[in-house]
């Protein structure tokens, strides 16, 4: 009975974070494309890419979140699809730490939103929990009643709202530091 019950949480966890992601992986693709060029100078002002692969990789990988965040959601092709959803968070990390510690504090994360949002400590921490996320993905499904589907959907729309609202924070956080500043 408890194997039933551990199995059936797994396969719960599974499906919200493959729901999760795919709506987090949607909103950035969609977010980018909205405006590709402001996009292509956020890639570029992390300064990874050589500038001419900058423009490149800013045009990529918008259609490439989409493409994750559509696969995420189909069954054949959900596996593959976290595994490419957990090697762009990687990257998308790696770039933001890299640019931490070269002191580079002033450039937009890209994350999404109308509001650009500088690089910080906490999105890194906040990318190494979408990173678990994301493993949660790969877990072995189990089939689900409808009851089960109900908590799925709540799970995933919690985890949704919990990174939106992380990032809300984080915004405040910068701005109200801004205006701390501003008043010195």
């Amino acid at each position: 009975m408890s194997g039933d019950f551990l199995a059936v949480g797994a396969g719960m966890a599974d499906y919200a974070a493959r729901i999760a992601m795919a709506a987090i992986f949607a909103s950035a693709a969609l977010h980018a494309m909205g405006d590709w060029d402001r996009y292509a100078a956020v890639v570029q002002a992390y300064r990874i890419l050589p500038e001419n692969f900058g423009r490149a990789a800013a045009l990529l990988m918008p259609p490439v979140q989409a493409g994750v965040a559509l696969a995420l959601l189909l069954p054949g092709s959900a596996r593959f699809a976290a595994a490419a959803g957990f090697a762009l968070m990687s990257v998308f990390t790696a770039a933001i730490w890299i640019n931490l510690r070269r002191g580079r504090t002033h450039i937009d994360c890209g994350c999404g939103g109308g509001v650009p949002q500088k690089i910080s400590r906490p999105l890194v921490l906040r990318n190494l929990v979408l990173l678990g996320v994301l493993a949660c993905a790969v877990m072995p499904v189990a089939a689900l009643d409808a009851a089960s589907w109900v908590g799925v959907v709540g799970m995933a729309a919690f985890l949704v709202a919990l990174y939106f609202a992380a990032n809300q924070l984080l915004l405040n956080a910068q701005v109200f530091a801004a205006s701390q500043q501003a008043l010195r």
